[in-house]
């Protein structure tokens, strides 16, 4: 290393302390920064690549925090550079940088329309979109644009409350788009409120009591298609009742004798009725 060479080294590493000891330089916990980029990915909405341009970061970089791991060396990201936090944390964001929303409003308002009986190719047509791209976002797509969601709300807003003979939907594919949703188990327009339809932590309430075995049992009498709340519901309703006659039928077997002389009595009666 020649003596200039040695001097710049010093000067930067003179530098560095400076900086590190008023807060402002070296190496920093990358916490903070990861868990900005987080919010912005995941509760804004903002591309990783917008992200990467507002804060001046190689787009990798970002990803690699996003995750928190550095993928090429398979080790976890717990550290940064000063720079490169205060990057993140100063750097700030509107909802022109959020072009993506979730889809999750976007593909519980077509389900309902199919439900309805307006099919998929009615739905092209009317968004101005491919029949390949409805179904997609028919089928649980992740992120659609702020411009096509808007679309959709407006087109759900508009016919919702109208038969899809009114517009001049032919009966044949009426049934089919009615059958497909059946299949599917989507919920119709009623089963949403305008409150709710956004909200990915809401379920459909096709029968008021939806996610309980009340809505199950509702579910089997009214003949509505069971839906996934009500399924997981009697589920766990079965399971649970079923370790308690378990319970129940072990007890009285071994600690309770009378048990045995009541089975003995229900079988008395059921072979040998009273005429």
């Amino acid at each position: 290393m020649t003596p200039q060479e040695l001097k710049e080294e010093k000067a930067k590493a003179k530098r560095q302390a400076y900086l590190q000891s008023i807060g402002k330089g070296g190496i920093v916990d990358a916490g903070p920064m990861q868990a900005r980029i987080r919010e912005l990915r995941d509760l804004k909405d903002v591309p990783l690549q917008r992200i990467a341009e507002r804060t001046g970061l190689a787009l990798q970089l970002v990803r690699w925090h996003y995750r928190g791991q550095n993928y090429s060396r398979k080790t976890p990201l717990r550290t940064c550079r000063w720079a490169t936090a205060n990057a993140v944390l100063t750097a700030t964001f509107t909802s022109a940088d959020a072009p993506l929303v979730k889809a999750t409003g976007t593909t519980r308002r077509l389900q309902a329309l199919i439900a309805a009986g307006f099919c998929l190719r009615w739905l092209a047509a009317e968004t101005g979109r491919d029949v390949r791209h409805i179904h997609r976002f028919v089928h649980r797509n992740e992120h659609v644009s702020r411009r096509f969601a808007k679309q959709v709300a407006h087109l759900y807003e508009k016919y919702a409350d109208v038969e899809p003979l009114a517009v001049g939907e032919p009966s044949r594919a009426i049934a089919y788009a009615k059958a497909v949703a059946c299949k599917h188990g989507w919920a119709p327009v009623s089963a949403w409120d305008d409150d709710t339809i956004d909200d990915p932590a809401a379920i459909p309430e096709w029968t008021g009591s939806c996610g309980t075995e009340r809505g199950y049992q509702i579910h089997r009498r009214e003949s509505i298609t069971l839906c996934p709340p009500c399924r997981t519901a009697h589920s766990a309703y079965n399971a649970k009742h079923s370790r308690t006659r378990r319970s129940t039928q072990t007890t009285g077997s071994v600690r309770d004798p009378a048990w045995h002389e009541q089975c003995l009595a229900r079988s008395e009666r059921e072979f040998n009725p009273v005429t």
